[in-house]
């Protein structure tokens, strides 16, 4: 006998961090045949009572904002080479000017500072302090430094370099030039870096910024930053033996506040592995020099992963544990860039794995797959073979490009209105459109989970046809689990 279900936690952001009971279908079935649980929850109000089987997703500390954009700096932009000094706690800034950030010259700014008497020869370092207080550094399981910066910086805590963004390797001085300019949304985003949790201490700390020109006659400069304290998490069990958990991401790669706070929840959740709806990454609109997916994708889900060979953690011990789907911006990140980072089965653009008693089938939807997105296209016979062969319980079906959706920016993907349930898949999934919603196709359920990080999308004010449950009012991620009851 089983039970399978899918708790849709469509939120996993705001300052309440809890769950609601949004709806239900289908019910939780105890007959001998598989069933469906579907759960949908935010993060209004603490949902203290579990429904029937589905158990709610445990609520998770917030994250404390220690350093908040916007707070008032202290900054040097007199032309002086300060050397190293400048960076240690001990360092004496009280003749520094101060102002709110975001602070800069060129761009939008709450603080001006000086680039010198030469509009042709700037000056190509200025430097910025600024402290914060920590009574329990154990409270916390790991910090995250946001970082606003054009053209490139090097931020110091308590004396020691622990972000270097858009500079070069090796010693950095006052003369040191970033390596590219930035332009175009680069000008406005926070770059995201883990801090190594040990370096903060009891009582006062200091973050000392030197923010670097890429040339003495560059228009503008801008400097602001955010430190988050990121709470010890409450990990659920991992699932007993002969069941099976996971997660379900799409949309996510953003570098921003809310990616990082889905994989959070994510984490607590202690799940067997994720699995993503494509659209894994958005580094290619921020800075070329980015990684798109080790710095949007692996510094926040490098546990799950092996291989794992980036730069921000050792990875998973034993196997791969993250299973990703292609999206369109996958598609503009270049494709040799995904199938680098990634090791997949088959052709890595689709393929599929069976763990325990799901098949998991993850299909290439853009339009740029070589062996099409039809029905009867080359990937299309791949997928009615292998869903007709296989003998797992449940058989999901992933993609992108959702076949149904009642987003306000888009429409139908009618190419991919293949005869799933007629295959023999058990549920679709996709992303793409940035909001949650649950579809009933003929009896199929369709989910589009798009909302794992970058900005939500608006509905249409009439929903689709079959559309049962719509939500767009902040992030998340979808957990799913099977239960085999004896």
């Amino acid at each position: 006998m089983h039970l399978f279900n899918i708790s849709s936690a469509s939120i996993l952001r705001t300052l309440c961090w809890g769950a609601v009971l949004l709806g239900v279908v289908a019910g939780t079935h105890t007959t001998a045949q598989p069933a469906w649980s579907v759960l949908e929850r935010n993060t209004s109000t603490a949902l203290t009572t579990p429904l029937s089987n589905a158990s709610a997703a445990s609520a998770i500390p917030p994250s404390d904002v220690l350093l908040t954009t916007r707070a008032t700096w202290k900054y040097w932009d007199n032309g002086t080479d300060l050397g190293t000094a400048w960076r240690a706690s001990s360092y004496t800034d009280t003749v520094w000017l101060s102002g709110p950030a975001p602070l800069g010259y060129g761009n939008p700014v709450s603080t001006t500072v000086g680039f010198g008497p030469s509009a042709n020869n700037k000056y190509i370092t200025t430097y910025f302090r600024n402290v914060f207080t920590v009574t329990a550094p154990s409270a916390y399981e790991s910090y995250m430094l946001h970082l606003l910066r054009d053209d490139g910086a090097v931020v110091y805590l308590n004396g020691t370099e622990v972000m270097r963004s858009n500079m070069p390797a090796g010693n950095i001085g006052y003369t040191t030039q970033a390596v590219t300019g930035t332009g175009g949304s680069g000008e406005s985003h926070f770059f995201p870096r883990f801090v190594t949790a040990s370096l903060v201490l009891t009582g006062l700390n200091t973050v000392a910024v030197e923010v670097h020109q890429a040339s003495i006659s560059s228009s503008d400069i801008g400097f602001d930053l955010e430190l988050i304290g990121n709470k010890l998490l409450p990990l659920q069990p991992r699932a007993a033996p002969g069941n099976t958990r996971f997660a379900i991401i799409g949309d996510f790669g953003s570098q921003a506040r809310p990616e990082l706070d889905v994989s959070r929840v994510i984490k607590s959740w202690n799940p067997d592995f994720v699995t993503t709806v494509g659209d894994n990454t958005y580094c290619i609109f921020f800075d070329p020099g980015l990684d798109p997916y080790d710095d949007c994708v692996g510094l926040y889900y490098h546990d799950w992963m092996q291989p794992y060979t980036g730069q921000h953690g050792a990875g998973a011990a034993d196997e791969n544990r993250f299973w990703p789907s292609m999206g369109n911006h996958d598609w503009d990140s270049k494709l040799i860039s995904y199938t680098t980072f990634f090791s997949l089965p088959h052709n890595e653009r689709y393929y599929d794995l069976v763990r325990g008693p799901v098949h998991f089938f993850m299909l290439d939807s853009d339009p740029r797959e070589p062996d099409g997105v039809t029905a009867t296209s080359v990937q299309g016979q791949w997928l009615q073979q292998k869903l007709a062969a296989s003998t797992a319980t449940w058989k999901l079906v992933y993609m992108h490009h959702p076949p149904y959706t009642s987003s306000g920016a888009r429409s139908n993907n009618t190419w991919m209105q293949w005869p799933f349930k007629q295959w023999g898949a058990s549920a679709v999934f996709a992303g793409h459109d940035h909001a949650y919603e649950r579809f009933d196709i003929g009896g199929t359920p369709y989910f589009v989970n798009g909302a794992g990080g970058m900005y939500t999308y608006t509905f249409k004010i009439t929903p689709e046809l079959g559309s049962l449950v719509r939500y767009n009012a902040d992030f998340g991620a979808m957990l799913v689990g099977h239960l085999a009851i004896r």
